[in-house]
């Protein structure tokens, strides 16, 4: 089995896209895209992850994002 073939049968975008009639291309540029939006989430949540530094004298700071970047979930149902 080829690795394109194991994308047909495993990978939901490459399946969805080839049971329409795209292309490999299609499929290409769709994952590309993907990739794409996982790195733009991937550098927020970066972003807004607390963090250790350590300063040259040897201190540590620990650095926490601003609460306008943290997401808010309603749990109140």
């Amino acid at each position: 089995m080829t690795a394109f073939q194991h994308l047909r049968l495993h990978n939901p975008i490459v399946a969805h896209i080839m049971r329409a009639g795209g292309t490999a291309e299609d499929c290409a540029v769709a994952l590309a895209v993907q990739i794409d939006r996982l790195v733009d989430r991937l550098t927020t949540l970066e972003g807004i992850s607390p963090r250790r530094i350590k300063l040259p004298d040897g201190r540590v700071m620990v650095w926490r994002c601003p609460d306008e970047l943290v997401s808010e979930t309603d749990m109140s149902n």
